[in-house]
């Protein structure tokens, strides 16, 4: 557990920056938040493509949505047919009582040389630093997938699983977290920031992409935005009449109001479950289609009013300013993978004219709580 503290909150989150050293069979991490090294004994292996699929997985906390890549179009497949040999090597790792090898980065080098080694009989050096862990150092393993965002920008999707491995991971090493306090570490651990009403999109869309991935298999990843990932949560809130929160409140004396609210322990299950005749209402629907094409999706995807639920359910990101007893909310996002260049630059305008207003609100709030 002491591998997951934080400066805050005691709970750990490792540098963004990866693996800073790789000599004498050992690598090292610096941990962000406390400059603190942390060595691993680390070997270097080589093995043919034509053993790949047998002595090496993908790591499970690896996004990489492999399956949905063209490897083909890829100037990495096309470079490796040409030169067959891989100028980086990949980082793995091994735990206790285990020969595989998991990948945690390189799983589309690995994948491109399977694939160039079954249609074309090539059989490539397949380079990998391992490192060998245990189950309380797997936080490594994040840290390093996380860094890997840099080589090949994860998609919305594969950033939404990564994002809800670290969840399931914190919440496993810290209990009664505050969703706020993962999201702040989660943020260390990267080169890019997500905020508050992102995350707690992306965690719920996760879990149900994962259950509704069969019907998406032909759908370019890159197409599935946060505006998509919205309209399916949508969905399955207006179904169930109720929101889908990753959080929950708990007895605490400590504040004034009597309660607070922390992370759930069993996110996946407690969706699933809550949700379940709504989740088999969506693969009914997305059964009978058609065509699976993002435009027919999200057009089936629309609730055109109450009669079909009830009562319409206003999401929190949807309520982007709101004043209550219970919560004071500001809580919009806007990105370049849901607007065009030259609407981000109009956002942007816009941001900056009000920057300071919301840097004194903050600081006021700051000093009186």
């Amino acid at each position: 557990m002491d591998n997951f503290r934080s400066k805050n909150r005691g709970l750990h989150t490792a540098s963004g920056n990866g693996l800073t050293s790789l000599k004498n069979n050992k690598s090292t991490f610096i941990d962000q938040t406390t400059g603190i090294k942390h060595t691993f004994k680390t070997t270097n292996v080589s093995i043919d493509s034509s053993e790949l699929g047998v002595k090496t997985k993908v790591s499970s906390l690896n996004p990489r949505e492999i399956s949905k890549i063209n490897l083909e179009s890829l100037s990495l497949y096309k470079n490796l047919v040409e030169f067959q040999a891989l100028s980086e090597s990949a980082i793995g790792y091994t735990l206790p009582d285990s020969d595989i090898i998991f990948i945690a980065n390189g799983a589309t080098r690995r994948a491109c040389c399977i694939d160039i080694y079954n249609k074309l009989n090539i059989d490539i050096k397949y380079n990998i630093n391992v490192i060998q862990l245990d189950k309380e150092s797997m936080w490594l393993v994040l840290q390093e997938i996380r860094r890997t965002d840099s080589n090949r920008k994860f998609t919305f999707t594969e950033q939404s699983i990564n994002a809800l491995s670290f969840y399931e991971m914190y919440v496993e090493k810290e209990s009664n977290v505050s969703v706020k306090d993962i999201i702040e570490s989660y943020n260390l651990t990267g080169a890019s920031s997500l905020s508050q009403g992102r995350f707690s999109l992306m965690i719920p869309f996760a879990v149900i992409y994962l259950e509704i991935n069969e019907f998406l298999s032909n759908i370019d990843s890159r197409k599935l935005s946060a505006k998509f990932a919205k309209s399916v949560i949508d969905f399955v809130e207006k179904k169930a009449g109720k929101k889908i929160t990753i959080r929950k409140a708990i007895k605490d004396n400590s504040t004034s109001k009597g309660y607070s609210f922390v992370a759930l322990e069993n996110i996946k299950s407690t969706i699933l479950d809550e949700f379940k005749n709504e989740l088999s209402s969506l693969k009914s629907l997305l059964s009978h289609l058609p065509s699976l094409d993002i435009q027919t999706i999200d057009s089936a995807l629309q609730v055109k009013d109450n009669n079909e639920t009830g009562f319409i359910v206003q999401r929190e990101a949807e309520n982007n300013f709101s004043i209550s007893e219970q919560a004071c909310t500001v809580n919009f996002s806007f990105t370049r993978e849901d607007y065009s260049e030259s609407q981000m630059v109009k956002i942007r305008k816009i941001f900056d004219e009000y920057a300071k207003s919301f840097e004194d609100i903050k600081k006021k709030i700051d000093q009186i709580v």
